[in-house]
């Protein structure tokens, strides 16, 4: 069906309404044509989901898709739908970066069509998210974006990374050590003592905080994530000293994805960098889980 002159997608049986809207009372003619439908693009539905299972990039575009599924922290946006099967269980980050800088969604399903197996949702430009120890199984994964321009999705699949327990890192001295290959840390601030204040969330909040020291032997992009923690956090980095170095330009985020965790994607350069696990305000603290992914740039 076009209306206007502008494909509208294929139709099936039924009852159908066409709104025309304008600024003012004005005369106007309405032009519908038909033809006989056409095939769905790749990704316009589960029947012809795009396979991402080798991981890497992927190029792909929302032009000519429709708005069929609707994830759990979604909008009535046009969306593309990928297909996601790993043979052992698996960490997978995923990021969706929009062609002209778009407000971008990314959905885990469980099963296609079904929404109520929506595992993770997340939003943000880009939208980014990392499924810790994923299943082995197949899975959709649902892209959507502000415009019907082309997007770029990253897939990152890599053995589930341990679980590392960690204590004693409240201050400067005791910073932890991240390996270069990045982690998964878990611990608490309760009962820490608050080193220093981020620039986003509620600023100089005064929340307990703990610190991890990353040194990067070449330029690297690096993701953190606070997903999975019991308490509203706050996270960013600083340069080194760990005490006085300033803030990385855009490396504090307060909420992520519609969640009361955080979650920074950044590339830095070769260097000695101190990520602080923070707090909301003096009442934010609790138990966090800190994954680290470090890759090139």
């Amino acid at each position: 069906v076009t209306v206007g002159g502008q494909p509208r997608g294929t139709l099936g049986p039924g009852d159908y309404f066409v709104i025309v809207e304008a600024y003012a009372e004005t005369d106007f003619t309405v032009q519908v044509g038909f033809a006989p439908p056409t095939a769905a693009p790749p990704g316009d539905d589960c029947s012809s989901a795009i396979d991402v299972s080798s991981g890497g990039a992927f190029s792909g575009t929302l032009s000519g898709m429709l708005d069929d599924y609707a994830p759990a922290c979604g909008y009535f946006y046009r969306d593309v739908v990928h297909g996601l099967t790993l043979s052992s269980a698996s960490d997978v980050s995923l990021r969706a970066t929009g062609g002209l800088g778009d407000w971008m969604l990314l959905s885990v399903w469980d099963t296609c069509g079904d929404a109520t197996t929506d595992r993770v949702c997340v939003s943000g430009s880009p939208a980014s998210t990392t499924v810790r120890s994923l299943p082995a199984g197949s899975y959709t994964v649902i892209v959507e974006g502000t415009n019907p321009s082309p997007f770029t999705l990253d897939v990152e699949i890599a053995p589930p990374l341990p679980l590392t327990p960690v204590a004693g890192n409240d201050a400067c001295a005791g910073a932890r050590s991240v390996p270069a290959s990045g982690g998964y840390f878990t611990g608490t601030t309760v009962g820490a003592t608050q080193s220093s204040d981020g620039t986003c969330g509620r600023g100089a909040a005064g929340a307990p905080d703990v610190i991890f020291q990353l040194d990067l032997a070449a330029r690297s992009r690096v993701s953190l994530d606070l997903a999975g923690s019991s308490y509203d956090t706050v996270l960013y980095v600083r340069n080194s000293p760990c005490d006085t170095g300033l803030e990385v330009a855009g490396s504090c985020n307060d909420d992520f994805g519609g969640t009361l965790q955080s979650r920074t994607d950044i590339t830095l350069n070769a260097g000695t960098y101190f990520v602080y696990v923070d707090g909301y305000d003096t009442t934010s603290a609790g138990t966090y889980f800190l994954g680290v992914t470090v890759g090139p740039p």
